[in-house]
């Protein structure tokens, strides 16, 4: 797991940014559906921040126009894109199933943002690169 800048003000137990959004997810436990959401494109984006070996902490708003391009069409396909299982009975899931729609992309946008404001509210981050976008 990737370790993000070490911070003494954290307001949540995470020593990394996988702990950092499972905290996050805690919240909505008890909403089903918008849990199932925010897991599924907090992981998708994890996934993607640990293949361009950084960090949430490193992210900086290039990286999110970065990614709002990749959600439209996933390359190297073959690494992103198979068929839908779920990733915890099979080890061949793939967080894409293909491009996303422009309504799917603003889905996702908003919900890591949601995942942002949450961290640098608990102080693990000091910015949030999501927040001028308009979803």
């Amino acid at each position: 797991p990737l370790v993000k800048n070490p911070s003494a003000n954290s307001r949540i137990r995470a020593s990394n940014d996988r702990e950092a959004i499972e905290r996050w997810l805690d919240e909505y436990f008890d909403k089903p559906t918008t849990f199932r959401t925010y897991k599924k494109e907090a992981e998708r984006f994890l996934v993607g921040v640990t293949a361009r070996n950084t960090s949430l902490f490193n992210l900086n708003r290039e990286d999110v126009l970065a990614y709002k391009e990749f959600l439209k069409n996933p390359q190297p396909k073959e690494q992103w894109c198979g068929p839908r299982r779920k990733k915890l009975t099979d080890e061949t899931w793939y967080p894409f199933a293909g491009p996303l729609s422009e309504s799917a992309i603003k889905t996702a946008l908003a919900s890591l943002n949601s995942l942002m404001n949450y961290l640098m509210n608990a102080r693990y981050l000091d910015f949030n690169p999501f927040i001028y976008f308009r979803f």
